[in-house]
């Protein structure tokens, strides 16, 4: 039988190419060639790069964030986060997610904090098999349009020199 869910991982985020005011944050398949691409509005890029990016030890500088509190707190309780399933919203292209306790308990939560518990917590995060199927892209495709943007961007810097490098891995992806 095939396994229900599907193991992602964090791989990169970028600025939406077609505005260039929102953000894409890529998922990618654990050991696979596709991903997802979630939308995340600025207040989640914001949460997401302070909370996930910086070092634990970095962020216990700062002092004890939400979810520090929040992690702190399922330990004190006997409680460990198990996984992080993303779960499809009712709206195109939203999702959020459902934090899996141990002693079976479950607590819904949004995209962005269920994303961040899961990298505090070091639980995995997971999607549906059927969800994959209908909303992942292929990484070469993904990795394509990223290396477009990161062109865009040289160019926009007059760095000439990596704008090139760039051109050459795409001409050597679609080569």
């Amino acid at each position: 039988m095939q396994e229900s869910k599907i193991k992602l991982d964090i791989g990169a985020i970028t600025a939406s190419q077609e505005d260039g005011r929102s953000f894409l944050l890529f998922l990618y398949q654990e050991g696979g060639g596709r991903c997802l691409t979630i939308p995340l509005a600025p207040s989640d890029l914001h949460a997401l790069l302070t909370n996930v990016a910086p070092k634990r030890e970095e962020r216990q500088k700062k002092g004890n964030t939400i979810y520090d509190l929040f992690a702190q707190g399922l330990s004190r309780s006997g409680l460990q986060l198990q996984e992080v399933e993303l779960v499809r919203g009712e709206q195109e292209n939203s999702f959020s997610t459902l934090l899996k306790l141990s002693e079976g308990e479950a607590m819904e939560a949004s995209f962005a904090d269920g994303i961040i518990m899961a990298k505090i917590c070091s639980a995995p995060i997971y999607v549906g098999r059927e969800v994959m199927e209908r909303y992942a892209l292929s990484s070469n495709m993904d990795a394509a349009v990223l290396l477009k943007h990161q062109l865009k961007e040289a160019v926009k810097r007059e760095d000439f020199e990596e704008a090139y490098l760039i051109q050459q891995r795409l001409e050597r992806m679609n080569g």
